[in-house]
């Protein structure tokens, strides 16, 4: 039986250790898009399973290690510049992580995400379960950057070494089939809802208020849903829309660009927001969460809302999100701001309706994505892997 796993996946470290109560005033390096891996994480501790992390931070030229209870953290430098990452495919990040991974004792290494991660995971020769978060070639089509480019070349040469492979939703496994030419089995185990039993949100008559937490790409669309905006001012004028993440401040391309169309009235542009407890706050004061993504391969944001049962709005031909939201929201062709509008406006005038899906966003929370649900799925992986089946 698995008693001692490796996590090798983006983590953040101050949240980690925080959760153990550890609150000396240490430094601790960032770990950007550490949410999923996170839950994961605080899920194996719980259950008294000793973990250690090996992760890579732009914010250090040295391995920082520090180590508390059960969990030992492992983080490498990383180069500041996306060029020299792309370029030469991680070398330098990830022939740091294999030489701590192979230094390690431990029953079964698990990556997350299939670039950098996997590809030192897998240098190891000892039991590797790989996560796949997103599908590169798709990735690759709606971002098409030198960046994004190389990381799909490393994510194809990795694809040959993986043996175990579980993904995150049943979109992301036809993804694979089609673009990565995976042939084999592979489980799909969702993400952990990061948010469940903290809401105490009441459904009020007359909601104003709408969410999106996204950030400003083509993937993200957030185009189609400043278009639309004008128009559900016209049914409810005293509509509230908060924008939240890069790009999506005062100063920012985005609200220039509104600005100079008058699309921007009623909007607060908030940026940037690192800390997940104000990202908790913004979930719990609005009455409607939306995101106009083209592409979500799970769709995090959704989950964080449903678990506190904020009803949502997502695009029905959006990857995952039809699978996550499953009748928790209104899905819709988000590319047209028409049909945008038109979910707003409905669910802002429709308390019956907000609070029916509100109430089905949690319920399914915890039946689905429970942290409890999905570590236990995850120590079913392991296990297999220590008894030499292939997953």
């Amino acid at each position: 039986m698995v008693e001692h796993i490796v996590v090798c996946g983006p983590a953040d470290s101050k949240e980690l250790f925080t959760y153990l109560n550890e609150l000396e005033n240490h430094f601790y390096p960032k770990c950007p898009g550490g949410t999923v891996v996170n839950e994961l994480i605080k899920g194996l501790l719980d259950k008294k399973y000793r973990v250690t992390v090996v992760s890579h931070s732009k914010e250090i030229d040295y391995i920082w290690i520090f180590s508390y209870k059960l969990l030992t953290m492992y983080v490498v430098p990383c180069r500041k510049r996306p060029r020299d990452l792309a370029l030469d495919l991680f070398k330098s990040e990830r022939k740091l992580m294999s030489e701590v991974i192979n230094r390690l004792e431990f029953d079964v290494v698990h990556a997350h995400w299939t670039y950098e991660f996997a590809a030192a995971a897998l240098s190891c020769g000892r039991p590797v379960l790989v996560t796949a978060h997103d599908a590169p070639f798709t990735i690759l089509k709606l971002m098409r950057d030198p960046y994004r480019f190389f990381r799909a070349i490393l994510a194809y040469i990795v694809r040959f070494k993986i043996a175990n492979l579980t993904v995150v939703s049943p979109y992301l496994l036809r993804k694979w089939r089609k673009e990565m030419f995976w042939s084999r089995s592979a489980s799909v185990i969702p993400n952990i809802s990061p948010y469940e039993n903290k809401s105490d949100y009441k459904y009020v008559v007359e909601a104003t208020k709408v969410l999106c937490i996204s950030e400003d790409n083509k993937t993200k669309n957030l185009k189609a849903l400043i278009e639309s905006w004008p128009l559900v001012l016209e049914k409810v004028p005293n509509a509230q829309l908060d924008l939240i993440g890069f790009g999506l401040g005062n100063y920012d391309e985005l609200k220039i660009w509104a600005s100079s169309l008058e699309l921007d009235k009623s909007i607060t542009w908030h940026g940037y927001v690192h800390d997940r407890t104000e990202i908790l706050g913004a979930i719990l004061k609005t009455d409607i969460f939306i995101s106009p993504s083209l592409e979500e391969s799970f769709g995090m944001t959704f989950l964080e809302s449903m678990a506190n049962g904020i009803p949502v709005i997502g695009g029905i031909n959006s990857g995952a999100v039809p699978y996550v939201v499953e009748g928790a929201g209104l899905l819709v062709d988000i590319r047209k701001p028409l049909e945008i509008s038109n979910a707003i406006i409905n669910l802002l005038q429709n308390q019956e309706l907000r609070q029916k899906l509100g109430e089905q966003g949690k319920s399914r929370a915890r039946s689905e994505f429970s942290r409890e649900t999905i570590t236990n799925s995850y120590l079913s992986e392991y296990n297999k892997l220590l008894r030499g089946s292939s997953v």
